[in-house]
């Protein structure tokens, strides 16, 4: 047994350590501490660390699939409570049905846990005999790892075990989050590892700001009894609840999450996790729509679906997954509408309501920058799950897990994705044309201002060589007779320089001085030509004269 962490009570000490007389729990737990893997040190140590309340701090209940479509739910009050139910023991020794018909009711069931409570998972690991793999996978952050585990989230599909990775966006505000300064990750208040993003904001106008993005994971697992009876188990994340932790300071701080803009009325939904074709027969409850899901509760979510209706199951395990996979593609969804819904409000900052105009933020564009690398990440993810699905982008394929509407409405998001991606290019590219404009606007006015140092030095130098000629002495020193001269030289001297520089005189004299200038310039050259064409004559002039005498 691996020794507690320093400053904490011993297993032995620990009340709520219910496994210290079951064999079973003991061997499980030691199972986790002794692997050496990478996928293992965090969650190994996050599983030491719990004590107390902690190792109840989560949610159980058991759904069984019957033969009617109807589901049974058995919530679970503690881990106690869980393992007396699993020890009852499976379809091989005990009668599921109606004794009084001879019905078999084949032992169709999936066990939903809500976080990585310790005790529940030593009950489930240990009755289940469910690798620890599987939890460690669930417990890895993807914004860190860039993956859960191998062989869950590299896309290979499995009827026995797979992962479902969304990004979530919520409409929060942190109190206190200036405190924070800069580096703004912080940690939900779970044994499960989420980071959640949340910038500050730089302006009223920077929406991206104020949604904190995280990762939701749903993990599945299945064993198969013969007979047609199995057992799953799904593993879903907490809820954030009102307080998150920065992940440097270790502090935590209250949070507030809405479900919408109260800015522009903009609502965060998601869609609908089963579809409404009917009427109730009572027209009393037509005045009472259902709720959209909010997605804040996982746990809570995926209960009251399929509680809802019929649910119809076959000896495949993973046909009773169809919630929890409609509650990944709601997730998607709801994050592209919100994605879309930021990069309009980009775009409208970039214009400032005027298509014709280009306003230059610095954060606005650090935003783009940062929302084009996110994107081109968060694509793997989406990719991901294709594959565990088994959609093809290309055609139709339909695979013994979902239906061809699913798969296309998995293809749609896709197709919206590339779409966001496109138009954030091109936004990104504007604004990157915008910031060269600016640079050279900048380097202009830099140049300016060194012109201007020019035109004074233009200025004031020959005034100032005028003032050394005179300070020389004598008759023309300060006081002297003939001192009004450096006056009657620099004033006149000054005023020419002025009207040369900042007036159009220059331009103007130029224009009527350069004609005569050129004529000047032809005549002199015309007779300078005439000039060595006679000297030449009479050096031969002579010599011909000479022979001819």
């Amino acid at each position: 047994m691996p020794q507690p962490d320093a400053g904490q009570p011993s297993e032995e000490f620990d009340p709520s350590n219910k496994n210290l007389n079951d064999p079973a729990r003991v061997a499980y737990q030691s199972l986790i501490y002794n692997t050496r893997t990478l996928e293992f040190s965090g969650f190994a140590r996050n599983q030491r660390q719990q004590y107390g309340t902690a190792r109840e701090k989560g949610r159980a209940a058991a759904l069984h699939f019957l033969s009617n479509g109807q589901i049974s739910i058995t919530p679970f009050c503690d881990s106690l409570a869980l393992q007396k139910y699993l020890d009852a023991g499976t379809s091989a020794d005990v009668y599921h049905g109606n004794p009084s018909t001879g019905v078999r009711q084949p032992l169709r069931r999936m066990i939903l846990l809500e976080d990585l409570p310790r005790n529940h998972i030593e009950v489930l690991g240990s009755r289940l005999r469910i690798h620890p793999s599987f939890f460690a996978a669930h417990y890895s952050d993807p914004i860190k790892t860039g993956s859960a585990a191998k062989g869950l989230t590299l896309g290979q599909p499995s009827r026995g075990s797979f992962v479902l990775q969304s990004p979530q966006m919520h409409y929060m505000v942190v109190n206190d989050q200036k405190l924070d300064g800069g580096g703004l990750i912080y940690r939900g208040n779970s044994h499960v590892r989420r980071s959640i993003m949340k910038g500050v904001k730089e302006s009223a106008a920077d929406l991206a700001a104020c949604f904190g993005e995280m990762w939701n994971v749903i993990s599945f697992w299945s064993v198969e009894h013969g007979n047609g009876d199995w057992t799953a188990v799904v593993i879903v994340d907490p809820p954030l609840g009102d307080e998150i932790r920065h992940v440097d300071k270790g502090e935590l701080r209250k949070i507030t999450i809405t479900e919408g803009d109260p800015a522009t009325g903009f609502g965060m939904q998601y869609p609908s996790l089963t579809a409404k074709k009917d009427l109730p027969d009572d027209i009393d409850n037509w005045n009472t729509p259902e709720p959209s899901p909010n997605m804040q509760s996982v746990f809570e979510e995926t209960l009251h679906a399929y509680s809802s209706g019929k649910h119809p199951v076959t000896d495949d395990p993973t046909s009773c997954t169809t919630i929890i996979r409609r509650i990944t593609l709601s997730m998607w969804i709801g994050y592209l509408d919100r994605m879309r819904y930021v990069l309009n409000n980009t775009h409208k900052q970039l214009h400032g309501g005027n298509e014709n105009a280009l306003l230059w933020h610095d954060w606005l564009f650090q935003d783009l920058i940062a929302l084009k690398a996110d994107l081109e990440y968060i694509l793997i993810f989406l990719y991901r799950n294709l594959k565990v699905l088994q959609v093809r982008l290309s055609g139709t394929s339909r695979s013994g897990m979902i239906d061809e509407w699913e798969a296309d409405e998995w293809r749609l998001a896709e197709a919206r994705f590339s779409s966001l991606r496109r138009d954030v290019d091109g936004i990104a590219s504007i604004y990157a044309h915008a910031a060269s404009l600016e640079a050279i606007r900048t380097a202009n006015e830099q140049s300016s201002s060194v012109g201007r140092l020019t035109t004074l030095a233009t200025v004031f130098l020959p005034l100032g060589l005028v003032a050394g000629i005179f300070s020389i002495g004598g008759e023309y020193a300060v006081g002297a007779s003939r001192f009004w001269v450096f006056f009657a030289v620099t004033v006149p001297l000054g005023i020419t320089i002025a009207l040369l520089l900042f007036t159009n005189i220059a331009p103007k004299v130029g224009s009527k001085v350069t004609p005569h200038l050129q004529s000047l310039q032809n005549t002199l050259s015309i007779r300078h030509s005439r000039s060595e064409g006679n000297g030449t004559d009479d050096m031969i002039l002579p010599q011909f004269n000479k022979a001819h005498n």
